[in-house]
């Protein structure tokens, strides 16, 4: 049997564009919660263009984060230095990473 490899859409469904020449077709439906690839590099391919939606929908890990972090009740002392600061410096990476 060949290998697969599972990818966890997240919190997006419908199609999400696919401008990557490793993967078929312009567009995957993410409406499933885990897709299955036989070929890895289309997997990751997959992965990057759903990432790429997720930012661009605010959706992203890194952007959602920001609400619990902010979140007053979450943090009655505030947040710990050390994390506000490697937060910060996850959304350099990312913003790097999106091109902005």
């Amino acid at each position: 049997m060949a290998d697969q490899h599972a990818l966890i859409t997240g919190p997006i469904a419908g199609p999400v564009p696919t401008p990557s020449p490793d993967i078929p077709g312009d567009f995957v439906d993410a409406t499933p919660p885990v897709l299955y690839f036989d070929d890895k590099k289309v997997a990751l391919a997959v992965a990057d263009a759903i990432e790429v939606k997720l930012h661009g929908d605010g959706l992203h890990p890194t952007q959602q984060e920001c609400l619990y972090l902010d979140d007053g009740a979450e943090h009655p002392g505030g947040v710990d230095p050390d994390r506000r600061a490697a937060h910060k410096k996850a959304h350099k990476a990312l913003d790097k990473k999106m091109g902005g």
